[in-house]
């Protein structure tokens, strides 16, 4: 995977979750999945009538052309109309991405998702390196854990992302951090965070 969609909504009032997910199935099978560089896709709950589309593309380019091509899609239209954005559409390259040696997993069931910047000086360099011994010292192995990923956006914002059989599990997984002291593996990732740009979410999967 080397291209990520992140589309974060609201649905209007009088939609349901059942229309929504019915309505993301639709265009899922009658666009989506169709879209040459198309890989994989989640939607997720944040909470009440918040929503939000992770979209995995082969690369940039692909992910360009079926944004355009959406526009005058019936399937994708009729989905389109049930929600409302509630931040432009984020696309970003993965700089760090680590899949476990598991056997077959249950399937992505939830993902902890966390937005940050680096602090002066920081290098992105350092950030996959520090990223890449967090995950190994904490997640590895761990029950539940299916993927652990860091992305970037042409804006300088990074994502943690944490892939997991359920939002509660990597509630507990991201748990083994601590609350200070936190934990020797994850210190040389934080300390490349800027502390007061961290936004911390949880997210299950609907469809």
């Amino acid at each position: 995977m080397s291209f990520v969609e992140w589309a974060e909504f609201h649905i209007h009032p009088h939609v349901t979750e059942a229309q929504l997910v019915l309505a993301a199935q639709t265009m899922q099978t009658r666009f989506l999945s169709l879209q040459p560089g198309y890989r994989s896709r989640q939607l997720l709950a944040l909470g009440p009538e918040h929503y939000a589309d992770l979209v995995f593309w082969q690369d940039a380019e692909a992910a360009s052309k079926a944004m355009e091509a959406a526009r005058t899609t019936p399937a994708c239209r009729d989905y389109f109309g049930l929600l409302s954005v509630v931040r432009p559409i984020g696309l970003g390259t993965p700089i760090w991405e680590d899949r476990p040696v598991h056997a077959a997993h249950p399937g992505i069931g939830g993902l902890e998702f966390s937005l940050f910047t680096l602090v002066p000086g920081a290098t992105e360099h350092s950030l996959a390196q520090a990223a890449s011994q967090m995950a190994r010292g904490l997640y590895d192995h761990e029950p539940g854990f299916i993927e652990h990923m860091v992305v970037r956006n042409s804006t300088g914002l990074y994502a943690d992302v944490v892939l997991a059989s359920d939002a509660e599990r990597a509630r507990d997984l991201c748990g083994k951090w601590g609350q200070g002291p936190f934990a020797p593996a994850c210190q040389d990732y934080l300390a490349l965070i800027e502390p007061d740009s961290v936004r911390l979410e949880f997210w299950s999967r609907v469809a």
